[in-house]
């Protein structure tokens, strides 16, 4: 049975009020990162082979989330590859993906990126409107996440993207036009997040100190019905609740 990888890069442009996901923003430390990042797989394969964990080094899946991975140069990505194929035996159809942000991107990287052997890209869109994005401390706006959805297509066979629902000031009628943006995509796959209130971040913080307010259940609840409704009746089958 073939292994999964992922592969965690811990650096943001900055980092999002309501992100509890381990990230920093001192990008001159990318590289030291990487260096180390090449020394771990080695450490790694040679543990998971004494161990007697992973037969035949075969490896099915490389999942490469953050932070931001798509801060990571074509050079940077095309080192971590190049350590990866000397361990481990990637199948030929094996899923790649790169997790990718429309604030921290650049597009002319998505062709390098294909060739490395991305074969997904998966975009941290989150709302296409802009007054949920600039509470959600995004650093893109509803446009430049269909310029991003837009230039990946042009290079990738799969892509996907990520929404959150149940944030403060969304209506039912703005989660819609962002489910009816994401169809419009003609997306692979589309995952949908509760907002939810972290211990140990600034939005939490805000929460206690009655600065923003958390939607109600039964708020949530209905936009949940109203989404799976929807991506329902626009072919997109729900497999897995997270």
């Amino acid at each position: 049975m073939a292994a999964g990888i992922y592969i965690h890069f811990p650096f943001c442009k900055r980092k999002c009020h309501y992100c509890d996901f381990y990230s920093v923003t001192q990008l001159a430390l990318s590289d030291s990162y990487v260096s180390s990042l090449i020394s771990e797989i080695r450490l790694r394969q040679n543990w998971l082979n004494i161990a007697g964990l992973l037969a035949n080094d075969m490896v099915d899946s490389v999942f490469i989330g953050g932070g931001t991975p798509s801060l990571l140069s074509p050079k940077m990505l095309g080192d971590i590859f190049n350590e990866l194929h000397k361990n481990f035996t990637i199948t030929e159809d094996a899923e790649i993906t790169l997790e990718c942000n429309p604030g921290a991107s650049d597009a002319k990287y998505f062709a390098d990126y294909h060739s490395i052997g991305i074969n997904r890209l998966s975009i941290g869109v989150q709302s296409f409107v802009d007054t949920e994005l600039k509470f959600l401390q995004r650093i893109h706006s509803g446009t430049e996440a269909v310029a991003t959805i837009e230039a990946a297509k042009s290079i990738f066979n799969n892509v996907s993207i990520d929404l959150l629902f149940a944030v403060p000031g969304q209506s039912v009628d703005s989660l819609l036009y962002s489910l009816s943006k994401a169809v419009a995509s003609e997306l692979q796959h589309i995952s949908c997040y509760s907002l939810v209130f972290e211990e140990n971040t600034p939005l939490f913080d805000d929460l206690l100190s009655n600065k923003v307010k958390e939607m109600g259940d039964a708020q949530s609840a209905d936009m949940y019905e109203t989404m799976c409704g929807y991506l329902a009746d626009t072919s997109f089958l729900q497999y897995e609740i997270s």
